[in-house]
């Protein structure tokens, strides 16, 4: 074999030697880049799924501390802020929750101040905001009923005539909300009486009358006697 073609075969090897080489390093630096890729496509996928699970978390907690504020109720079921429901409306989404002890014994006040006469229902949270504007000094029960506070919730309020009647009605009745029987458990409302000296309480016990009926025990007392104080809310 002539050299001349020795050298044309050998230089036609050395082209495809080049192209091979090249094409070899194109491939690698393809996969390469594509391994990278796909690796920050992983790490972001990763820091994704990280932020997810963080999200989820947060929005699990989130409805498993907000969850009890849409829940149905029923009359003597625990309430949104862990007190005795009585009264319930909307189907159960809403309504009055009493707070699960009694708080300080305490004076109505505000003796001779006219004050508020409306018992009605959802009628003492305005009562209550109504007796504070005054200035009737001391430790009123309106103020031991507005300061107290229970599992973050503080909108309580001293209940109004009508609302301790359903208290007692379906709560102590019932046998629900810790109650202490006995003549002398009087417990304050925020409805005043016909003067201005006296409010509305209702004595939490049970008692005959002569024709052997239970009945209520509801009088205007004195503001100046210390009765219980039971704090309630709505929701």
């Amino acid at each position: 074999m002539k050299i001349s073609k020795i050298m044309s075969i050998f230089k036609q090897i050395k082209q495809y030697t080049l192209v091979t080489s090249i094409f070899a390093f194109s491939i690698g630096m393809l996969l390469s880049f594509s391994v990278l890729a796909s690796n920050t496509s992983l790490e972001n996928q990763v820091k994704k799924n990280k932020s997810d699970i963080a999200f989820n978390y947060t929005g699990i907690d989130f409805i498993a501390k907000y969850i009890k504020l849409i829940k149905r109720y029923d009359p003597g079921d625990t309430g949104p802020a862990g007190g005795f429901v009585f009264y319930v409306t909307n189907s159960g989404f809403h309504g009055l929750e009493a707070a699960p002890n009694d708080q300080n014994m305490s004076k109505w006040g505000c003796a001779g101040i006219d004050s508020t006469k409306k018992a009605g229902l959802y009628t003492g949270k305005e009562n209550t905001k109504t007796i504070l504007k005054q200035t009737c000094g001391g430790n009123t029960a309106a103020k031991v009923a507005s300061n107290y506070e229970l599992n973050g919730f503080r909108d309580w309020y001293l209940p109004s005539k009508y609302e301790l009647e359903l208290m007692f009605a379906y709560l102590y009745r019932g046998g629900t909300g810790n109650f202490l029987a006995s003549l002398d458990h009087y417990y304050w409302s925020s409805s005043e009486g016909d003067s201005n000296s006296a409010a509305w309480s209702h004595c939490f016990c049970d008692y005959l009358d002569k024709d052997d009926k239970d009945i209520p025990i509801v009088i205007q007392s004195p503001k100046v006697r210390v009765n219980y104080v039971r704090a309630v809310r709505s929701f």
